[in-house]
């Protein structure tokens, strides 16, 4: 295998070696370099670590080595938020810790002794793989950035002092709290604060406390261990895991369920967690910023939010205004979204001064997400590229009937998950008939095997109440 054979994207291919054997890295450096490798050889694990870094685009690591053996290089080298793949060396066959090193993550393993192309041929293919996961994520996070703007946009004094505020929040790594109404652009500020920070090129990586089921919220944000519950057919990380040393983003955060907050408060104090169903300790390494478009204090002065917590993720605080107490911003905001509107061979759109003025006098309760779907309705039914007054509808895209008024005794629904609702269905109909499932069954439009299933998973008892109740 050439030189050019051994090169993944246009730049050489950088490999580090561990070894605690002389003639054994010498095997291994000679193949590597002949094929015109960037090679750099360690004598031990602890050199590995201290030498380690984001630059490399694999490594070769001896399975036993006396101070810090490849697994535990391995796994040291993945606490530090490093993607590095891992070849392992090993000159015994002992399937049980090639069985543990695939576990830790080793992107493939060699019994000694081997080929020398067959180690090159490895390092190709884990450098090939790595930058490709790389172009990957940088493709859909620009692909992200087209689509939503990568920029907070601000023309008024306010809005000009929340980007200063953004860049002083930047270089800390303190927990920040964003608060705003909804369609403020707090997600967009959370982004801004990242890129601008030391952590730009680690991971951004989001949880919507208020969109996932409370059921999987743990597991979501904590991982959980092969077997925890029914269906945790493999181990999976969370995503305070994914975060590692880059930033997590915990949007809406008021609507964190009660049982959760200890969790996310020792997780924020202690910098420490668990898998669900594991019972290894890991390490946070990940910055948090939250967000919330609820009254934090008034939700802390009813008890739905623990104080402790508060504290923790509100070290430092931003607060943006509304788009109606930024009247300088709708403007400016509304020539942006026409821009991302244009058409290719069309002129451009613009805002006669009826239309200006009428933005200017709107009171945005959905602020820039509001204001956007306006322009976009404007210009998806325009005629002209200039648009009026009379072109701007603040109401619905599709106008819908109004909902029924609501039945006397009928359950009030608002706020329950899709689990809560099923629940309550299906208590309700093993109620109306006297705890008979082929009745339920009849009443909710299902055979009486859906029923039955469906009320071991809802922890539902015969008489209609969930498990565990009165």
């Amino acid at each position: 295998m050439n030189g050019a054979d051994a090169k993944a994207g246009e730049s050489r291919i950088r490999v580090i070696v561990a070894d605690d054997n002389a003639v054994a890295r010498r095997l291994l450096q000679s193949p590597l370099e002949a094929a015109g490798m960037d090679v750099t050889v360690v004598e031990n694990g602890t050199a590995f670590l201290e030498t380690i870094d984001a630059t490399y685009d694999a490594a070769v690591l001896d399975l036993w080595m006396p101070d810090v053996d490849g697994i535990q290089c391995l796994q040291r080298m993945r606490q530090r938020g490093l993607d590095v793949p891992g070849i392992m060396v090993t000159a015994e066959r002992a399937p049980e810790r090639v069985v543990e090193a695939m576990k830790a993550g080793a992107f493939h393993y060699l019994t000694k002794p081997f080929p020398p192309d067959e180690v090159v041929l490895l390092v190709v293919r884990a450098a090939q793989a790595r930058r490709l996961a790389t172009e990957n994520a940088s493709l859909r996070a620009a692909l992200q950035t087209a689509g939503s703007g990568s920029d907070w946009m601000a023309w008024s004094a306010a809005g000009r002092k929340v980007l200063a505020q953004v860049e002083k929040l930047a270089d800390s790594d303190a927990p920040v709290l964003i608060t705003g109404e909804t369609g403020i652009g707090k997600s967009l500020l959370a982004r801004m604060i990242h890129d601008r920070s030391p952590q730009a090129a680690k991971p951004f990586i989001t949880v919507s406390c208020g969109a996932i089921p409370r059921d999987l919220l743990e597991s979501e944000l904590f991982g959980h261990e092969r077997g925890a519950f029914t269906g945790a057919l493999r181990d999976r990380p969370g995503r305070l895991e994914l975060a590692a040393d880059g930033t997590l983003f915990l949007d809406e955060i008021g609507e964190l369920p009660l049982p959760m907050q200890p969790k996310v408060l020792r997780a924020l104090q202690e910098r420490e967690y668990e898998r669900v169903g594991g019972g290894r300790t890991r390490r946070v390494g990940a910055r948090v910023i939250a967000a919330t478009n609820a009254d934090i204090d008034d939700l802390r002065a009813r008890g739905e939010f623990r104080r402790d917590l508060f504290y923790r993720i509100a070290v430092l605080r931003l607060h943006i205004p509304p788009l109606r107490d930024r009247p300088e911003d709708i403007g400016g905001l509304a020539d942006l979204f026409l821009q991302r509107s244009a058409r290719p061979g069309r002129p451009p759109f613009r805002l006669d001064d009826d239309a200006r003025r009428r933005l200017a006098g709107h009171a945005w309760p959905g602020n820039a997400r509001e204001l956007q779907s306006v322009i976009e309705r404007a210009v998806t039914f325009l005629e002209g590229p200039a648009i009026g007054a009379a072109d701007l509808d603040f109401g619905a895209a599709i106008d819908t009937p109004p909902a029924p008024p609501q039945a006397a005794g009928a359950p009030d629904l608002t706020g329950l998950s899709i689990e809560e609702i099923e629940r309550l269905a299906y208590s309700q109909a093993l109620a109306a008939g006297g705890g008979n499932v082929a009745k339920a069954a009849r009443q909710l439009g299902v055979s009486p095997k859906t029923v039955y299933n469906r009320l071991r998973a809802l922890a539902i008892v015969r008489d209609g109440s969930p498990a565990g109740t009165a």
